[in-house]
């Protein structure tokens, strides 16, 4: 695979060219945060976009389109809500040789295309980025250096660390699975099957809007029963229900 050179997110790549990563982000009802991370990424033109929508009605899909009209590599697609189904249309949708698995509230660091396209060069199959929170509050920093920690024991980040993958190894490891929670556990999994896996240095910001909504103690509460069940064997449809209620799913793909 050939990968263009450029600047940082942001600079564009004045060579043009064919994109050499897909950045996917799901999105429902995401009016207020997704038109951000897209713009800052349709920047780069090494980069498209493609944005794949569950059914929002907050106005996301119209903000998004009158991105698209202003930024050729901006695409918007229709997709059976939930997050597997989600970001495997948003893959499918983009032809570039790196899909970038993004949430849409989530905010990059300035160098992470640089980042992604030297882990790739040096023989990586995927990776994923360090976390950190919009709140800067000591509890959130606290949540997000444990975050760091099991990541660096475990090797598995979770979804809201920015995943990317090269899309050969995307490929032979199955897609992104076709799941309603976990899908991003297990695509890790599959991955590092394939080859390499690294996580990279640079932070990416994920919105504490859970734990602000929620509270701390029950939102990592939650986590954690989510993924001793998950570790035993229960179904991703069963964690779902769990974590959704059992009720018809109404937040965000990123929540």
């Amino acid at each position: 695979m050939n990968f263009s050179n450029g600047g940082r997110i942001g600079s564009g790549d004045p060579a043009g060219g064919a994109p050499s990563i897909g950045a996917v982000v799901p999105t429902l009802n995401e009016r207020e945060h997704a038109p951000e991370l897209v713009r800052s990424l349709a920047l780069d033109r090494r980069v498209e976009v493609v944005v794949a929508d569950g059914g929002s009605s907050d106005g996301t899909r119209e903000a998004i389109e009158e991105l698209s009209r202003s930024h050729p590599n901006v695409r918007l697609v229709s997709s059976p809500r939930g997050r597997g189904p989600q970001l495997r249309a948003g893959a499918a949708a983009s032809s570039a040789p790196i899909v970038w698995f993004l949430h849409a509230d989530t905010r990059l660091p300035q160098n992470g295309a640089d980042a992604i396209l030297e882990a790739v060069r040096g023989g990586c199959v995927g990776g994923a980025f360090r976390l950190a929170f919009d709140d800067r509050r000591l509890t959130l920093r606290a949540v997000a250096w444990c975050a760091n920690i099991r990541t660096a024991i475990t090797g598995t980040p979770f979804g809201d660390q920015a995943l990317f993958a090269r899309r050969d190894a995307l490929e032979r490891a199955g897609g992104v699975p076709d799941w309603p929670l976990f899908e991003d556990v297990e695509l890790v999994r599959r991955l590092r099957r394939c080859g390499p896996f690294r996580v990279l240095e640079p932070s990416v910001t994920s919105s504490a809007r859970r734990y602000r909504r929620d509270g701390l103690l029950a939102t990592l509460l939650t986590h954690k029963k989510l993924e001793l069940l998950y570790l035993a064997g229960a179904s991703p449809e069963r964690l779902a229900e769990i974590r959704y209620g059992g009720g018809p799913r109404r937040e965000s793909a990123s929540s």
